[in-house]
């Protein structure tokens, strides 16, 4: 079986000469080649191995030209990736390999052996002449041709893996100014309009935040007896902590204290006495909001708070309670945040 298989081999390869030719320099520079030196005379063994080497060259798709010296000039721009010596001195075959930038890689089989025949040669060539045109590709692997780095073997290069980009969050602004309505509840009232200013200063996780808010149309508490117009005024200082759950986006908290400063004006009815008084009182002040920034130097807010009055008003009309001033009250405000710096 293995003599059948050498006889089958040797036959198709005896017809590489037809199909392929002796190459020219012009036909061997159309695509990448091997040049190899065989000098002149050539013992038998040296020609079968010949055969072999450019069948193997062949298969893999790389043109070979064969000449009787080594030409000046081997350079991948010739299209030469590689060049391989044969010597056969009778006693010892002496194989060297080289590529365009490499030092030659030498080796020998050694005829005297049993085992030393074409097959043996052939394979012993084409690896030294892969091991040296490796050499080469390793270091230009730019622009090299898919035929010279699959012979060498190139080991394809991993794409170092890629992190995902780090969340960058969003500047928050050191120092901004808010402004916009707020809509407020006293304990058994109508809801009042009002409006809503202030600063907040501090670094993306904190802040302190100032604040002044006043009624624009007056509450009002209704009874038999007569009526009572109610605004208030508020001035507030506040410590909070804010995050950024996505970018653009912040979430925050407050707490804080204030002053608030209350004016009643009551109107009679017939038969009744109408009083008017202020009144003022420390307050206790939470909040949370969440704010969205379209622009660097602008931002929309959504604010809900609470307060409660230390020494709370209530207001009486014909000495029914009507209702007692923040005790608690509750506040929505919206507007904008211009960021200063």
């Amino acid at each position: 079986m293995v003599e059948l298989g050498r006889v089958l081999r040797w036959t198709m390869l005896a017809s590489v000469p037809v199909v392929f030719g002796l190459p020219t320099s012009a036909r061997a520079a159309t695509r990448p080649h091997v040049i190899i030196v065989v000098p002149e005379p050539r013992s038998a063994l040296i020609e079968q191995a010949l055969l072999l080497i450019r069948g193997e060259l062949i298969a893999v798709g790389l043109g070979a030209e064969i000449r009787g010296d080594l030409p000046s000039s081997t350079a991948a721009s010739d299209g030469a990736y590689g060049s391989l010596q044969l010597e056969d001195d009778g006693t010892e075959t002496r194989i060297s390999a080289a590529s365009p930038a490499g030092e030659a890689i030498v080796t020998s089989v050694d005829d005297r052996t049993a085992e030393a025949d074409a097959e043996v040669i052939a394979v012993r060539a084409v690896e030294t002449l892969r091991a040296a045109v490796l050499q080469y590709a390793k270091q230009h692997r730019e622009g090299l041709p898919e035929v010279v780095s699959g012979f060498a073997r190139l080991p394809k290069t991993e794409p170092a893996p890629t992190r995902p980009p780090e969340r960058q969050a969003a500047r928050v602004p050191w120092l901004q100014l808010f402004v916009g309505p707020e809509l407020a509840w006293e304990p058994r009232l109508t809801p009042n309009l009002g409006a809503r200013a202030g600063v907040d200063l501090g670094p993306r996780w904190g802040f302190v935040a100032a604040a002044f808010e006043s009624t624009l149309y007056r509450f009002r508490a209704d009874a038999a007896a007569g009526d009572a117009e109610i605004s208030r005024r508020a001035l507030s200082l506040a410590l909070g902590a804010r995050f950024q759950p996505v970018k653009s986006w912040e979430i925050g908290t407050r707490a804080g204290a204030g002053y608030a400063i209350y004016s009643v004006a009551g109107r009679a009815a017939p038969g009744f006495r109408a009083v008017s008084r202020d009144h003022a009182s420390p307050l206790a002040l939470l909040g949370v909001g969440a704010a969205y920034y379209p622009l660097p130097a602008l931002g929309v807010y959504l604010d809900l708070g609470g307060a409660v009055a230390l020494d709370a008003a209530s207001v009486l009309i014909a000495g029914e309670e009507r209702t007692t001033l923040d005790r608690p009250s509750l506040e929505i405000s919206s507007g904008v945040a211009i960021c200063l710096f």
